[in-house]
């Protein structure tokens, strides 16, 4: 039998609650540091020899904009975080999601630190010392923009250019030097651009 899960209930019996004693103060609200963690997890997983590893499954990343109009990157992540048991080399997983926000290159980092975080509370029953429930406490978000979608260079509309340079003896490579690269114009550009690339065409000298 492997010992992996009696010794998590052994790591479990011996950490306690972890509470709210750092505080954002541009948002306002308490949380739980990631060095709260660490602290209070170590000394149980070094007693009864639990290493954890984790491994990234999935990563997703958005740049969107702050209200100052400066960039922010948003990063969520799907991770495994694995329980080694080291007496007999068992191991448990257990998998979570990690999503966080900044302004520099830091949002992958506090990702992994929320992922990590959870993972602890989750698998090893963590008491957190708060009795309300998160459905009391859901902020209602801004609504989003709406993102308009630009339809790129249709087919028909360069075989149409394709037709008119065969008819009038145009090096295609003469219609993107005047014109430039067709293929990525949005549709509406390209229709805009028809007939000046037919008059061009219509009067193009060998």
């Amino acid at each position: 039998m492997s010992k992996i899960i009696p010794t998590l209930v052994s790591v479990m019996a011996e950490v306690g609650a972890i509470t709210k004693d750092k505080k954002n103060t541009h948002q306002g609200y308490s949380f739980r540091g990631i060095d709260d963690v660490y602290n209070a997890i170590q000394p149980a997983l070094i007693k009864h020899g639990v290493i954890v590893m984790p491994s990234v499954k999935t990563v997703q990343r958005e740049e969107r904009t702050t209200k100052s109009g400066g960039a922010l990157i948003y990063t969520t992540i799907t991770c495994d975080f694995i329980f080694h048991c080291a007496e007999d080399g068992s191991s448990l997983t257990a998998t979570t999601v990690g999503e966080a926000m900044d302004s520099g290159d830091k949002s992958a980092n506090k990702a992994m630190s929320a992922a990590y975080k959870y993972a602890m509370f989750q698998a090893l029953a963590i008491p957190t010392e708060e009795h309300i429930d998160s459905e009391v406490d859901s902020p209602e978000p801004a609504p989003r923009e709406e993102k308009t979608t630009v339809t790129l260079c249709t087919d028909a509309q360069i075989d149409s250019i394709k037709a008119l340079c065969q008819t009038h003896g145009v090096p295609p490579e003469n219609i993107k030097s005047e014109f430039g690269t067709i293929s990525k114009m949005p549709e509406i550009q390209v229709r805009i651009l028809m007939p000046q690339i037919e008059s061009y065409c219509a009067g193009y000298e060998k």
